[in-house]
């Protein structure tokens, strides 16, 4: 589902979020799941048209007679603000999530290390003249 083609995101909710906490009780993924869409705010309605899934088949994805679509997992994290199932399956598995650096920040930071150093090089030669000129 391409997220923005139509505007159908127009009811993205605000980033909300839960503990590690609270995540490590999450016994399944599929609770994972129900966490990420009862902590949005947002009602089932909402969340059936938006994700473009038939009221009936949504009743019974939640009640276990069948799965949610795994292609939808991650515009059901956009649409609910939070990414308590990604978060949860890293966790499952022993990891954390950490963002990734764009091209940008990398360049930001190898230039904040240069200046760094190269201010690290200037204060040693001010501390060498201030000494020869003392002598």
């Amino acid at each position: 589902m391409d997220k923005l083609k139509n505007g159908e995101l127009m009811l993205v909710n605000a980033k909300q979020d839960v503990s590690n906490e609270v995540l490590s009780k999450i016994p399944d993924f599929k609770a994972a799941l129900k966490l990420c869409k009862e902590i949005s705010g947002l009602n089932d309605q909402q969340l059936c048209a938006a994700l473009r899934i038939e009221p009936a088949q949504w009743s019974r994805i939640w009640s276990g007679q069948a799965h949610f679509p795994p292609e939808k997992v991650t515009c059901l994290m956009d649409l609910c603000g939070n990414w308590v199932p990604l978060r949860w399956l890293a966790m499952n598995y022993g990891q954390e999530l950490k963002p990734t650096k764009t091209t940008l920040e990398r360049e930001n930071d190898e230039l904040k290390a240069e200046l760094e150093k190269k201010n690290h090089e200037m204060e040693t030669i001010k501390n060498f003249l201030k000494e020869v000129k003392a002598a």
